[in-house]
């Protein structure tokens, strides 16, 4: 099978919102298929069975111009592929697919981690352009089922359309390990210290307001954590502005390459959301699956966990109802070796579910589906 996959995968940077093309372009791959990949930041050595296009290369400063540029010689490269169908990760992507859709006369799998209706104020042109894209294609694949629900209900989409694959991860790179003792003294980290890791990028793009609603929250909890708990340090790892902490306890790292590394510096991994931190990402959050999987405890709110319906409260994590019963379990599970290690060990075996192996052979199914034989 040939596939011309569209997305803002960044293939130097395999953590983010672009983490999912990034692994199922070279699980499909692997499988045997034959992927042209339409990316923003294509490797410098190319992957067997991957062809890369960088996506947006033309720098005229007219952005008409550029744009059309860009997709006509986007055409010129699929129709010469000649794939068999068009996988396109987001809206924006899948709105440039469309053409190609009708003009090559191959299917469409638009592929969606959430839904402008899931917003805290939805933007009607944007519900508008939304409904269109999903009604155009030939299958949609959610991260989510309350995306599902959205699509559905108030996008009048039929239910057979989609399909519900959620995030994952890799289970190889993201693993138990060993601390780094040479991180731990950069960060300037005791060995008698307790550690809470929360990676929360704050680049200032719409995804993000739910990460800086999520950090104003962690901020009002920290006083009293720190009241109740001595030697306590904060790892927040992530791009985006410097945010304005509590407490000199907090390390903002910045942007991190190793992100597994500084996730099992842990004793706990949070994810304090409260609801207002919907933002549209209906959940499915890359970070959750990524603690489960370094065999973490995690605290999270009901809107932190959302997405992962078959994770068990007090098996793979505990579920915080309130800001006080948040810093409560916090406390609890730092107080509490054989408890800690409980949940990790839940949560290491519930993540192996979700590895992008077995997560790309869904999405592979849902491709042949399309496929006239």
């Amino acid at each position: 099978m040939k596939i011309c996959l569209i997305s803002s995968a960044d293939m130097d940077m395999p953590y983010g919102s672009t983490t999912r093309p990034y692994y199922i372009s070279k699980y499909l791959a692997e499988f045997g298929c034959e992927i042209l990949h339409i990316c923003t930041n294509p490797p410098e050595v190319e992957d067997e069975n991957i062809k890369y296009l960088l996506k947006k290369y033309y720098r005229n400063k007219l952005w008409i111009v550029r744009s059309c540029m860009d997709f006509f010689r986007i055409c010129k490269e699929c129709k010469k592929f000649s794939p068999d169908v068009i996988y396109a990760h987001q809206i924006s992507n899948a709105t440039r697919a469309l053409p190609l859709k009708y003009l090559l006369r191959i299917p469409l799998v638009y592929d969606e981690h959430g839904s402008y209706l899931l917003q805290e104020r939805p933007n009607k042109k944007c519900i508008l352009w939304e409904k269109m894209v999903a009604e155009m294609a030939d299958k949609i694949i959610v991260a989510a089922s309350d995306v599902k629900k959205v699509f559905t209900k108030t996008h009048k989409i039929p239910q057979g359309k989609i399909k519900v694959i959620e995030n994952g991860v890799s289970s190889n790179l993201f693993s138990p390990i060993e601390k780094d003792k040479r991180l731990k003294e950069n960060l300037n980290i005791a060995d008698h210290d307790k550690v809470i890791v929360f990676p929360c990028p704050t680049i200032p793009i719409n995804r993000t307001r739910a990460n800086i609603t999520a950090l104003e929250y962690l901020f009002r909890l920290i006083p009293e954590i720190e009241e109740r708990v001595e030697n306590i340090k904060f790892i927040i790892p992530g791009g985006g502005p410097k945010p304005d902490p509590p407490s000199p306890n907090v390390i903002y790292t910045g942007f991190v390459q190793d992100l597994p590394s500084y996730i099992n510096l842990a004793d706990i991994c949070i994810a304090p959301y409260p609801s207002s931190a919907i933002c549209g990402t209906a959940g499915a959050k890359n970070k959750i699956i990524e603690y489960f999987a370094c065999g973490k405890p995690v605290i999270s709110t009901e809107e932190g966990i959302r997405g992962f319906n078959d994770a068990v409260p007090n098996r793979d994590f505990l579920l915080a109802k309130d800001p006080d019963d948040f810093v409560e379990k916090l406390i609890t599970v730092l107080n509490d070796e054989e408890l800690s290690k409980k949940l990790g060990e839940n949560a290491r075996k519930l993540s192996l579910k979700y590895d992008w192996s077995k997560l790309s052979k869904e999405v592979l199914n849902v491709l042949k589906s399309l496929i006239k034989t």
